[in-house]
Formats: structure tokens, C-alpha cells, sequence
């Protein structure tokens, strides 16, 4: 293993590690009549639908901002290291912000039902 594909490793673990912490960290505060506060992250807001019965927004939800985001660093690392080359890993590279795009319009809904203010 030569010293550029061992950085390129580290770097690709951290990039997991980061990952881990986006999915744990909250990163949600709903304010319901300036009095409660519910703060979600993605993994607890994604598992809150799935206990509320949105089983269709729970799976798109958890495709877009879990699934593939491993799938995509664990083929970036069999890449780096050339023990298998995936061709879904071009594919995979449009869907990258979905995520952002469904958290995006959560919040939307958010202040736009009136169902509190979204931070």
C-alpha cells in the first residue's frame, strides 16, 4: 500500500466518522407555542416516522440520507484500494443531496403549516 491510497483510506474513515456524527447530532428544533422544543437528528426523525406509521417518507427518508451515503463511501473505499471497481458509484454521485432537499422541505412544511418555527 503506497502512501497516497493509505491517506486516501484515512480520509475516507473520517469521511465515515463525520457521516456517523451527521446522522446522530441533532440537527432540528421545532418550536411549538414558544414553550415546547422537539429536537430531532436525521436518525431520530427518520425512525419518528417509521413509530408514526409514514412508512413511504420513513423509506425515502432512510434510502437518501443512510443508505446511500454508506453505500457511496464503502465503494469510494473499495475504489481507492482497486479491489473491486463499481460503476453505481458515478450513478450514486446525483443523488448525493437528496437528503438535503427532503430536509429542506420538511422545514418548509414546517412553517408553512404552522405547526411551529423550524431552526
Amino acid at each position: 500500500m503506497n502512501l497516497k491510497t493509505k491517506h486516501l483510506n484515512y480520509l475516507t474513515a473520517l469521511s465515515f466518522l463525520f457521516l456517523i456524527l451527521g446522522l446522530i447530532v441533532p440537527t432540528l428544533t421545532i418550536k411549538k407555542f414558544y414553550i415546547f422544543n422537539d429536537t430531532y437528528s436525521i436518525m431520530s426523525f427518520t425512525f419518528a416516522l417509521l413509530s408514526e406509521g409514514e412508512f413511504f417518507l420513513f423509506l425515502l427518508v432512510f434510502i437518501f440520507s443512510i443508505c446511500f451515503p454508506v453505500f457511496k463511501i464503502m465503494t469510494l473505499f473499495l475504489k481507492i484500494n482497486k479491489k473491486k471497481y463499481n460503476p453505481w458509484i458515478e450513478k450514486l454521485g446525483k443523488w448525493a443531496l437528496a437528503e438535503v432537499f427532503l430536509t429542506a422541505r420538511f422545514i418548509f412544511s414546517i412553517k408553512a403549516g404552522g405547526l411551529g418555527t423550524a431552526l
